[in-house]
């Protein structure tokens, strides 16, 4: 056989060589899973902080519309204080959201969103 015509060196390379192709094979496996694991979660963290970012929005504006319905509902006469500092609130929350979603990269995410 022409395995025994062999050296013990080239013997030895050649029993561990199947292993190490192994190892090799399931380690690029397993960093390939890594990475995209890390992908997804970082697109779940910003899709999570995009959506924190818009029910804060929407939590300010719908307090506007309760101040408005309160002022327009007394014909001016109540809720004028409220409604002012109502709208100073989500002016400051749409310039949050404006500020967070200028740097928001919609790139990474499907047409549909």
């Amino acid at each position: 056989m022409w395995i025994s015509n062999l050296s013990m060196r080239s013997k030895l390379v050649f029993i561990l060589i199947f292993p190490m192709v192994g190892l090799i094979y399931f380690s690029v496996i397993g960093v390939n899973e890594k990475y995209n694991l890390v992908k997804e979660l970082t697109s779940l963290h910003d899709m999570t902080e995009l959506s924190i970012r818009i029910s804060a929005l929407v939590h300010e504006t719908q307090k506007e519309r309760g101040a408005t319905a309160g002022y327009l509902g007394s014909n001016g006469e109540n809720f004028v204080t409220e409604l002012n500092a109502q709208q100073k609130n989500t002016d400051k929350k749409v310039a949050e959201f404006d500020a967070f979603f200028t740097k928001f990269d919609l790139s990474n995410f499907d047409q549909s969103l």
